[in-house]
């Protein structure tokens, strides 16, 4: 749960195809499939900026699965298990999702 109310959430349409939390899978998550998937394999990364909503995150990740592309939304900062703060975000964090991406055949 984040720290501050996430403005964005309740304008998600979306329900992700997965969720990923940082005990199970190393780094918090979501992954969106589009019904029509136009780009087979290919996914985008979506991850926050300097506000810290992940609920944003997800909002832009949306936009791409409306376009047949599969998009992760991944939180970096401000949510539980993470930095609190936009600095000192282990590369390594990142590695991870990416390593599940490339594990599942995305590319």
């Amino acid at each position: 749960m984040s720290k501050r109310k996430e403005p964005a959430e309740k304008f998600l349409t979306i329900k992700p195809a997965q969720k990923f939390n940082i005990q199970n899978d190393g780094f918090i998550g979501c992954l969106y499939k589009p019904q029509d998937n136009s780009f087979e394999g290919k996914v985008i990364i979506m991850s926050g900026g300097s506000d810290g909503y992940f609920s944003l995150t997800c909002l832009i990740a949306e936009q791409f699965v409306k376009r047949g592309l599969t998009a992760l939304a991944l939180a970096y900062w401000n949510q539980p298990g993470i930095p609190d703060a936009f600095e000192k975000i282990p590369v390594e964090y990142v590695e991870r999702a990416a390593l599940w991406l490339k594990n599942h055949n995305y590319i």
